[in-house]
């Protein structure tokens, strides 16, 4: 018999479930506006080709992830955690483990070739010819399938029955594999960004007073906007990895918190990516200006229609 203690324990837990649950959903619909605003801002932008195709498989990543990925894993979390099913789904934790190592290392390789762009402009010209990152992106994509498709199907996938399911870090082989395919990407993300803003320092204080504040005050803008983004990933990142070092059981609340926040970087990301340019900013400001004003002028006239009716 449920002592009024237990009932308690029980109401509040569900409590920080169905925060956890709507915070989440939150998550992921921003995530799907800010990857298609991204989207839409590629088609007017005048990077180089290569870094068009790579923001473009990133924030495909992205849309797929937060419209599909994540939605169907928090909901098969938040059954779990309530004791509406016994075990995670394995589908849905192969979806979302798969799907999110691999935009974690799209991401590494994105930074590696902006630091690449900043440091060696002439060796990024080579490396940026659209036959060389299609091969990289698809090297990128089958190899962490090649990693993570044993883990959950064919003779050498785990005990399911034995294990946590939700947390595929306790899996044999979980764990080297978070350390490749997550880790190390996070390491290389943070190295090639700060060897970036270190290199930009260093070019500001060279700059020599005839090449006018205008320079200057554009090298302090990048600095300042990739700092943000190593900041932001960087404090998220962090407490996800050491969680999955841990191999923190799927049902702690620290589990949980931890993926609520982690998972805001998909969010915050295609913001960063907007935001921080001031071309792609005009062009959303313009897009919504005009959005609305059309939408305006239709209601206006549908308002006389029915009035001279």
């Amino acid at each position: 018999m449920s002592t009024p203690e237990v009932i308690g324990q029980n109401s509040l837990h569900a409590w920080w479930m169905t925060v956890a649950f709507v915070a989440q959903l939150i998550t992921c619909a921003f995530g799907v506006v800010g990857s298609v605003v991204s989207l839409f801002c590629l088609r007017i932008s005048k990077m180089h080709t290569g870094m068009v195709l790579q923001f473009g498989l990133f924030f495909s990543l992205f849309f797929v992830i937060c419209f599909v990925v994540i939605p169907a894993a928090v909901v098969d979390e938040y059954y779990t955690l309530l004791g509406w099913q016994e075990k995670n789904n394995v589908v849905f934790v192969a979806l979302h483990t798969t799907f999110g190592n691999l935009e974690r290392n799209v991401f590494g390789l994105i930074a590696t070739y902006r630091m690449v762009a900043v440091c060696f402009p002439l060796k990024f010209d080579l490396l940026s010819r659209t036959a060389v990152v299609l091969v990289l992106e698809l090297c990128l994509c089958l190899g962490i399938l090649a990693l993570w498709l044993p883990v959950f199907v064919g003779p050498y996938a785990q005990d399911f029955a034995t294990i946590d399911v939700g947390n595929a870090s306790s899996y044999k082989m979980g764990f080297e594999l978070y350390c490749i395919t997550l880790f190390m990407p996070i390491v290389v993300t943070t190295s090639a960004y700060s060897i970036m803003i270190v290199f930009r320092m260093w070019k500001r204080r060279a700059a020599t007073s005839g090449e006018g504040a205008t320079a200057r005050k554009s090298l302090d803008y990048v600095t300042f906007s990739v700092g943000t983004v190593i900041v932001c990933n960087f404090l998220l990142d962090v407490p996800h990895i050491i969680l999955h070092f841990c191999r923190a059981n799927s049902t702690d609340r620290s589990f949980v918190i931890v993926h609520v926040f982690y998972r805001l970087h998909f969010a915050l990301d295609p913001l960063f990516f907007v935001v921080f340019n001031r071309h792609f900013r005009e062009a959303v400001r313009q897009r919504v200006h005009c959005w609305l004003c059309c939408r305006a002028f239709r209601d206006a006239r549908l308002s006389a229609a029915a009035a001279n009716v």
